[in-house]
């Protein structure tokens, strides 16, 4: 799709009726806040999609985490969505994980 703004606009001024208030969920495209802005003014409720939120969460850490790094992971994914049960869970892996810490080589080696 092309997120030009003015394809945007009139996308949204030909199939929305711009005189009602409106909810719009979209992606982090950035051209959006300023154009739904001057099509609704204060008549719009604009949010991010929650798939993108959560790929932003997800996208600030490293690919082999460890468990204290999964757990404060999903505490944040549990803002949208939740993730009590995985959260516990890595609660109780966590605690493993200290205690496995102690032996320094051996966390080495469960990080490769």
């Amino acid at each position: 799709m092309d997120k030009n703004p003015e394809t945007i606009k009139q996308f949204l001024i030909s199939h929305l009726d711009t005189s009602e208030p409106i909810f719009i969920v979209t992606d982090f495209g950035t051209s959006y806040p300023n154009v739904l802005k001057e099509i609704f003014g204060d008549k719009l409720l604009h949010q991010y999609c929650l798939l993108h939120l959560n790929k932003l969460i997800v996208r600030d850490f490293p690919k082999k985490t460890t468990v204290a790094q999964e757990l404060i992971k999903y505490r944040l994914l549990n803002i949208f969505y939740n993730r009590e049960k995985e959260i516990e869970m890595l609660r109780q892996l966590e605690l493993k994980e200290r205690e496995i810490i102690q032996n320094e080589d051996v966390y080495k080696a469960l990080l490769l």
